[in-house]
């Protein structure tokens, strides 16, 4: 041998020791070698030794082995792994150990807590079984194995895996190894072949680096899943689908149905004009009853039908303001019999007792409160709206029920991990229950209160639960959430119905309502109308103004209240009259004099229409 070629030697030599030897002592797995014995059936057997270096610092107690929870078959779906923990040992002797797990990992704790562990060298051992980890293809069948995982916190010097097929005339077709990062497609590794074993080996991995295996055998070594297994398979492929479809028709429906029993109207009849007031109902009434709640605009209504009547007059005066100019209003008591008076506008008269003039403004807010409040009264005592309306107000609340029920449902059969299976359904069954007695029409009152004091809480919390797990949803699942609850508010709208006399209000006040609004037109001409005259104006402008279209109907009067040069007996101001300018001007000044009753007045249950070789490392 020549002198170079032996200096040549020597150099590798010293460079190999060099760069073998840490410069510093640090904490590291010195070798993970794993076997995997592969059964008959499909089980696999995993024995992984694993001998670290043990400073004190990260490895105090013991370790932790990270395992996934589902893996991926031939369709890209995830497949829920089984783990059988048989043996955990730490240097050939039992250790303890806990297990733990999450959305997506399975975590084996091992050592004593109350143990510190001395600086040193020691060799854990884990033992486990796992059915249905083999890939089944048309050509070959396949292991595909992450070995290490991807999750240390300290780098692996050495690695090893051995698979092993269960007959020793069995062979391997082909393989592959990946090392690196999730995902990464390097190959830092080899394997031989012995008979039916398969040895696969790495060198130094980085924290957070990993090594994954591949390795082919012929079909028929392993027995394939039945076709039940191959059903389930497909099913947990498109499940989340299946129960997004579930969830999402499963509540329409019941929303549709329950709508379609409880809900639906009877079929609308084409509004025919009337010319005269409904039922004589007056201005308050027939508002209340189309609207079904009491509002600030029929309360003025009543006061300008009161003027009309020549029971009060309404004086305007001019008052100049820095910026603009401003209407102040003044109610002047004229008469006080109450023969030709509906009930609430007796009331209001009744309200201005030992009082001549009654400035509207704040300085008498206490007596339009007063008058406002026994007005509201009045109309309500005179019709029972439920004559008329059924709000269903207990479906709606019923419905919303159902919607956190369902929402959790979902939640919980999409969700990937089982931490929070007992929780889940724990909450699933108690609102199943309390929803169940709530929709019971006949319980006594110490049974409610217990009843819906329970479900409150139970609902409350499971609301809060819904909307803190929402975000950990995907984003088409976040929104069917979200389309459900908008269907589930359309339904809360038009649950409520209309009965028979209600169906016949509506259409005959729609009726009159429509001769108001086009009573100049020549279409109505055929109907003989009533021939347009100040007094008309006048008898039904109360009317108007309770129905919100008192500019429509003045309009309709501009020529023959011009042609009549009207003024009104019942009105006095420093301006002509015109009601497109008085009417929002003493709307406004009645609402600041009453202005905590305008809350109030407008309360009540309104109602709608009620119509409407491709691996990576990691993997």
């Amino acid at each position: 041998m020549s002198f170079i070629k032996i200096k040549s030697a020597i150099s590798i030599v010293f460079l190999f020791i060099f760069f073998t030897l840490p410069t510093k002592a640090q904490e590291r797995i010195i070798n993970y070698d794993v076997e995997i014995q592969i059964e008959h059936s499909g089980l696999i057997q995993v024995t992984e030794k694993i001998k670290v270096q043990c400073l004190g610092e990260k490895i105090q107690h013991g370790i932790k082995r990270i395992l996934p929870l589902y893996r991926e078959d031939k369709y890209g779906t995830d497949i829920k792994i089984d783990y059988n923990l048989k043996t955990v040992l730490k240097d050939n002797h039992n250790e303890n150990y806990f297990t733990d797990k999450d959305r997506n990992n399975w975590y084996i704790y091992i050592g004593n807590k109350n143990v510190t562990l001395d600086s040193g060298v020691y060799e854990y051992q884990i033992v486990y079984t796992i059915p249905y980890q083999i890939g089944f293809f048309e050509q070959y069948d396949e292991l595909y194995w992450n070995v290490t995982g991807n999750e240390w916190d300290f780098p692996i010097q050495n690695t090893s895996c051995k698979i092993i097929l269960p007959n020793t005339n069995d062979r391997f077709n082909n393989a592959h190894c990946y090392t690196g990062i999730k995902g990464s497609k390097e190959s830092q590794c080899d394997y031989f072949i012995d008979k039916n074993t398969i040895t696969f080996k790495s060198q130094f991995l980085n924290q957070g680096e990993g090594f994954t295996v591949a390795a082919a055998f012929p079909k028929n070594i392993v027995i394939a899943p039945e076709k039940e297994l191959e059903a389930i398979s497909f099913f947990n492929s498109i499940k989340h689908y299946f129960w997004t479809l579930l969830f999402a028709l499963g509540t329409l429906l019941f929303y549709f149905l329950n709508w379609k029993k409880n809900g639906k109207d009877l079929r609308k009849k084409t509004p025919i004009p009337e010319f005269r007031p409904p039922f004589n109902w007056s201005p308050a009434i027939l508002s209340y009853v189309l609207e079904g709640k009491t509002s600030q605009k029929s309360f003025m209504a009543s006061m300008i039908n009161l003027a009309i009547k020549k029971k009060i007059k309404i004086n305007s005066k001019t008052e100049s303001g820095i910026f603009v100019n401003s209407e102040k209003y003044e109610i002047e008591v004229l008469n006080r019999e109450s023969y030709d008076l509906s009930i609430e506008e007796t009331i209001i008269l009744e309200k201005t007792k030992g009082k001549e003039k009654i400035i509207v403004d704040k300085q008498n807010t206490s007596t339009f409160q007063k008058m406002n409040n026994n007005w509201d009264l009045k109309v309500r005592e005179q019709i029972n709206l439920t004559d008329y309306y059924i709000s269903n107000r207990k479906l709606s609340f019923n419905g919303f029920l159902l919607f956190i029920l369902s929402s959790l449902t979902y939640v919980w059969l999409v969700a990937k991990g089982e931490t929070n299976n007992i929780f889940y359904l724990g909450l699933i069954i108690l609102g199943s229950f309390c929803y169940y007695f709530i929709s019971l029409k006949n319980l006594s009152t110490p049974s409610k209160i217990l009843v819906y004091g329970f479900g409150f809480f139970i609902y409350f919390f499971s609301f809060g639960v819904l909307i803190m797990t929402i975000p950990f949803l995907k984003s088409y699942q976040i929104a069917i959430i979200g389309l459900v609850f908008i269907c589930y508010v359309i339904y809360a709208f038009s649950i409520g119905k209309y009965t028979n006399l209600g169906n016949e209000a509506q259409e005959r006040i729609k009726g009159f309502k429509m001769y108001l609004e086009t009573a100049e037109k020549n279409s109505l001409q055929a109907l003989n109308p009533p021939k347009l005259t100040p007094q008309l104006f006048e008898e039904l402008l109360p009317y108007a103004i309770a129905l919100g279209i008192e500019d429509i109907w003045g309009k309709n009067f501009v020529t023959v209240l011009e042609q009549a040069q009207y003024e009104p007996n019942w009105y006095k101001g420093d301006k002509p009259f015109a009601i497109s300018n008085f009417s929002p001007t003493f709307n406004s000044s009645l609402n600041n004099s009453s202005q905590t009753q305008s809350s109030s007045s407008s309360s009540g249950s309104s109602w709608s229409s009620g119509s409407s070789g491709s691996g990576s490392s990691g993997g």
